[in-house]
């Protein structure tokens, strides 16, 4: 009988070290994603420069859809090289750069923790992870944001 307790403490202790290990390595993947997160918050002014690029290059395209919609491809006989076979209706030969899912996501996670979880997972699957960051945002917002911080960088 003593044996067998004594095995059994020691495969137990092994076990707690292995739960241990495992923990430690989730630590260590999740920290790189916690300085992207950080690297954002910190430089204000890639932000401010990223919002700014979004709006324009947003209104731009509303303004050619617009034009596309409304003149059709007298655009390409007037001179302009549209291809209007293309899926994204650029111009050809233009080069842009788009702000990643990422980005908007962990904006959006920023300004409204319980909105980011709302619509990453659905009015049915995240009622109730919304309603217990809405709470814990409505106490002080750095508990919100490490809640949704947790839905965002380790998915259920």
């Amino acid at each position: 009988m003593g044996w067998m307790d004594l095995i059994s403490f020691i495969l137990d202790i092994g076990e707690i070290a292995k739960n241990l290990i495992n923990f430690i390595v989730k630590i260590i993947v999740f920290v790189p994603r916690m300085l992207e997160l950080f690297n954002y918050i910190i430089n204000p002014m890639k932000v401010m420069k990223d919002i700014i690029y979004a709006l324009t290059t947003g209104l731009m395209m509303v303004i050619e859809a617009l034009f596309d919609t409304l003149l059709g491809d007298i655009r390409k006989a007037m001179g302009g090289s549209y291809d209007p076979g293309s899926n994204d209706g650029d111009y050809v030969g233009q080069t842009g750069v788009c702000l990643s899912k990422t980005f908007m996501g962990t904006l959006l996670m920023v300004l409204c923790p319980p909105l980011y979880i709302l619509l990453n997972l659905g009015i049915k699957r995240g009622f109730f992870p919304t309603l217990l960051c809405c709470i814990l945002t409505y106490f002080y917002y750095v508990p919100g944001l490490i809640y949704a911080s947790l839905y965002s960088f380790c998915p259920v």
